[in-house]
C-alpha cells in the first residue's frame, strides 16, 4: 500500500511538472509573439526617423531623434505584455492550488500587479537601452564609412534582427517561466504552505538540476 501510495504521489507531481511546462510553453510563445509586434514597430520607426534625418546628415545630435527613447517604449510595450505575464501569473497558481487539492480561488493582488509593471517596465527598458546602444554604435560607423541610407538602413535592420530573434527568445523564456513560477509561490503562501522541496523531473537529471 505505501509503494501504490508513493508511486501515485510521483505520478501526480510529474503530471503538474508536465502542465507547468506546458504552461511555461504557452506563455512564452504569446510573450515573444508580442514583444515581436512591439520591436517590429520600434524598427520601422527608427528607419522613419533615420530617413527623415539622412538628408541634413546623421550626426551626433541626431542620434536621440533617431532612436526611441528607452522610458517611453518601457511604457508602451508594459501595456500589453504586462495583461500576458498576469495571466502566466494565473495559469500557474490555478494549476498549484489543483494540484494542491485547494478549491479556493487564485487571487493576484494589487499590490503583486504593481510590482509586476514595476519589473516588467525595467525589463523592456534595459531591453531597448541595449538595443540603443547598439544603434548608435553602428549607425556612426556607418556615418564615418560616409555610408547611404540605404547601408545605413541595413545596419538598423541588422540590429532588430537580433532583437526580434535571439534576444527576444532569450527574454521571453526567462520572464515567461519567472512569472509562472510566481503563480506557483503566491499559491503555496495562500495555501498555507511553510516549506518545498526541489524535485528533477526525470530519471536522469543532468549534475545541475541534481544538486
Amino acid at each position: 500500500r505505501v509503494i501504490r501510495l508513493a508511486a501515485h504521489k510521483d505520478a501526480a507531481a510529474d503530471s503538474f511538472f508536465r502542465q507547468l511546462n506546458k504552461i511555461d510553453e504557452r506563455s512564452k510563445k504569446a510573450y515573444k509573439k508580442q514583444n515581436n509586434k512591439y520591436l517590429e514597430e520600434q524598427r520601422d520607426k527608427v528607419i522613419a526617423n533615420l530617413a527623415t534625418h539622412a538628408d541634413k546628415g546623421i550626426t551626433k545630435d541626431a542620434y536621440d531623434d533617431v532612436t526611441p527613447d528607452a522610458q517611453e517604449e518601457a511604457e508602451k510595450a508594459n501595456a500589453a505584455l504586462l495583461l500576458l505575464l498576469l495571466a502566466a501569473i494565473q495559469q500557474g497558481g490555478e494549476a498549484a492550488l489543483k494540484f494542491l487539492d485547494n478549491a479556493d480561488d487564485f487571487v493576484v493582488s494589487e499590490a503583486l500587479k504593481n510590482r509586476i509593471s514595476e519589473a516588467t517596465q525595467k525589463v523592456i527598458r534595459e531591453h531597448t537601452e541595449q538595443t540603443i546602444a547598439k544603434l548608435k554604435k553602428s549607425i556612426s560607423e556607418g556615418v564615418l564609412n560616409n555610408e547611404s541610407l540605404e547601408q545605413l538602413t541595413a545596419r538598423v535592420n541588422k540590429i532588430y534582427d537580433d532583437a526580434i530573434t535571439w534576444r527576444a527568445e532569450r527574454l521571453a523564456d526567462s520572464e515567461a517561466h519567472k512569472y509562472v513560477n510566481k503563480g506557483l509561490q503566491e499559491a503555496y503562501i495562500q495555501s498555507g504552505i511553510k516549506k518545498k522541496e526541489w524535485r528533477a523531473l526525470g530519471a536522469n537529471p543532468c549534475k545541475y538540476c541534481l544538486s
